[in-house]
Parts: C-alpha cells; sequence; structure tokens
C-alpha cells in the first residue's frame, strides 16, 4: 500500500482527518468542554448531547442520500466549508448567549454541520482506492487519522485550552481539520462520486 499508493493513503488520510476531529472535537468532547470552560452544568451539556445526536443521525441519513444526487465532492466541500465558517461564531454565540436553550441549539447545529461530512465521507473514501485494495487503504488512513488526531483530541484540546489560553480550542481544531479536509477534496478525482 505504501509503495503502491501513496498519493490515494494522502488523499484518504486528508478525508479522515476531519471525520475523525468533527466528531471528536464539537460531539464527544462538547459536553466536557462547555463544563469546565462555560460553567454548564453536566446535565445541561449531556442533554444538549443527546439532542444534537438525534440530529447526527437524521444529518448523516440525508446527506449521505443528498450525495448520491449532487455528488460525493460537493457535499464534503459543503461541509467542510460550513464547519470552517460556522465552528468558531457558533462557540462564541454559546459563550455570550450562555442558555441551556443555546446550548442545545449549538450542540444541535454542530451535529448538523458534522453530519453533512461525515455522512458522506465512508462512501467518498471507498472511491479513492482500487477494489483490490481498498479495505486495507481505507483501514490505514482512516485509522491513522482517527489514532493520531481523533483519539487524541480531548488531551489535545484540554492542552491547548490551559496551556495556550486559546479561547474556542475545539472551534479552531475543527477549522484546522477542515482545511486539510478541502485540500484533500480539490485532490479527488473524478471517480469520486462526481
Amino acid at each position: 500500500m505504501l509503495r503502491a499508493y501513496p498519493r490515494e493513503l494522502l488523499k484518504g488520510f486528508g478525508l479522515s482527518v476531519l471525520w475523525a476531529v468533527g466528531p471528536y472535537a464539537l460531539i464527544i468532547y462538547m459536553p466536557i468542554y462547555v463544563q469546565r470552560n462555560m460553567d454548564f452544568t453536566s446535565s445541561q451539556a449531556f442533554t444538549a448531547a443527546l439532542v444534537g445526536n438525534v440530529f447526527l443521525v437524521v444529518g448523516c441519513a440525508l446527506a449521505g442520500r443528498l450525495s448520491d444526487r449532487v455528488g460525493r465532492r460537493k457535499m464534503l466541500a459543503l461541509g467542510a466549508l460550513l464547519l470552517l465558517v460556522a465552528s468558531y461564531p457558533l462557540m462564541a454565540w454559546l459563550q455570550a448567549e450562555h442558555t441551556l436553550a443555546a446550548l442545545i441549539l449549538v450542540q444541535s447545529a454542530f451535529c448538523l454541520l458534522v453530519s453533512v461530512f461525515v455522512g458522506v465521507a465512508p462512501a467518498a473514501l471507498s472511491e479513492v482506492f482500487p477494489t483490490a485494495v481498498r479495505a486495507s487503504g481505507m483501514s490505514i488512513s482512516y485509522n491513522t487519522a482517527v489514532t493520531l488526531l481523533g483519539g487524541f483530541a480531548p488531551a489535545i484540546l484540554t492542552w491547548i485550552t490551559y496551556t495556550t489560553k486559546v479561547a474556542f480550542a475545539p472551534a479552531l481544531y475543527v477549522m484546522g481539520a477542515s482545511v486539510i479536509a478541502l485540500i484533500a477534496i480539490a485532490c479527488l478525482g473524478q471517480n469520486s462520486g462526481d
């Protein structure tokens, strides 16, 4: 794989970066983040997460279905662009508003935004690799991104938040991953669901 398909592995990794970072930073880590940094209670944080996950499930199904009509590259690009431009303003609005209703709206919005990308990513990633090496290529690229950037996201985000005092570290982390994904999407060939 490494010798014969390095470009495909890089493209697959680039797609998988946002697929890993988006859910870990904006869905899994958010209940912890809003408790520690915005003084929401655990009950409020997990209520918002529960409601948001309903939107995630529905959004993934709709995004996947829509990608069959309009193309995977377009849907992936839309998801990455939305995450790039909306993550920071949503976090800033939540900080300013600071109510349970705002938390539920922001968490639901994050879940919808993530779903636009992750509802399409599995099919798009499979189309990056030839059939003979599809399982290996997907496994290497996805699992590398999840292990390095997703699995360690809570530790990375905690370190960024407490060491650098940067506001809204989860949003900035997702924005960086969105840029990487957009570069990978631009490199996808015509066989990628267009």
